[in-house]
């Protein structure tokens, strides 16, 4: 298995490349620019028409930018989405254009349930709820028979049994959103600070490295920080923050920092980076 990060921002928007030990690649989200996203694809070898699947975590812009438009991603490549219900629904009633993103229903459009896996090609993907303030907010855990990838973002806390679903995957994609100490002294509004920081709203660095810990486990080999705040935290930060915890937790493999605004490197077993001293954005 291998993956790599496209963007990873609520300002650039998110979206991550899974790919299975056959070959299977999906898009979890496509919430960046059409044409970024096809370029960033491209750069690393892989078509857009070749992907077996978009996996959509929720409907916010910064995760669905790509559908939003008159020739929606999915639609213009040929490639199967998988949503909740609620989520296709509001896709198609989007107005943004005229007849919005109606497109869509000329696609290949498959709602998902919670808790209940499906396959897309040699992958097994399973779908779960998390705590955030929009309708079936899903993050995935996607297992291709040797490895599991957690894809895990857009959350206020982090429950019990979202720790033991994930416990000892071997790959994480894990917010680590704000530092709580910038997000008080921001200049932002006192109902965003709110959200934020509320249990349906974003990690802090402190939240992420506390499940991390309880997370991790001896087949664990990789843990890249993702959607990271650009005005309330640093990567500097994040990776402080979760790689203190995870050596107290005995964690010595692989940490690394998404960037925000660009693609980072391609992860395997093969290449991941050592937990080290310093913050490592990728």
């Amino acid at each position: 298995m291998r993956f790599f990060s496209l963007a990873s921002s609520s300002r650039a928007g998110s979206a991550y490349l899974i790919e299975g030990g056959d070959g299977t690649r999906v898009l979890v989200d496509c919430g960046t620019g059409i044409r970024r996203l096809e370029s960033g694809l491209r750069r690393e070898g892989v078509e857009p028409g070749g992907l077996a699947g978009v996996l959509v975590t929720h409907g916010h812009s910064d995760h669905v930018a790509a559908l939003r438009l008159r020739n929606p991603f999915t639609v213009k490549h040929r490639v199967p989405l998988y949503a909740s219900g609620r989520v296709l629904d509001s896709l198609l009633a989007w107005d943004g254009w005229v007849g919005g993103c109606g497109r869509l229903a000329a696609g290949e459009n498959h709602a998902v349930q919670p808790q209940r896996p499906f396959r897309v090609g040699g992958l097994e993907v399973r779908a779960f709820l998390k705590p955030h303030d929009c309708e079936d907010p899903l993050g995935f855990l996607i297992d291709d028979g040797e490895s599991r990838i957690a894809v895990v973002t857009d959350l206020g806390c982090v429950p019990a049994e979202m720790v033991a679903l994930l416990r000892d995957s071997t790959y994480l994609i894990f917010e680590s959103n704000h530092d709580v100490d910038m997000e008080l002294g921001s200049d932002r509004p006192v109902e965003l600070i709110r959200r934020v920081l509320g249990d349906r709203g974003h990690l802090s660095n402190e939240q992420a490295a506390e499940a991390l810990a309880r997370i991790v486990g001896p087949g664990t080999k990789m843990v890249l920080l993702a959607h990271l705040s650009d005005e309330c935290n640093t990567p500097e930060l994040a990776y402080g923050a979760v790689a203190a915890r995870l050596e107290e937790a005995g964690y010595r493999d692989g940490l690394g920092v998404a960037p925000l605004f660009s693609p980072s490197r391609v992860f395997s077993a093969a290449h991941a980076p050592r937990l080290a001293g310093e913050a490592v954005a990728l």
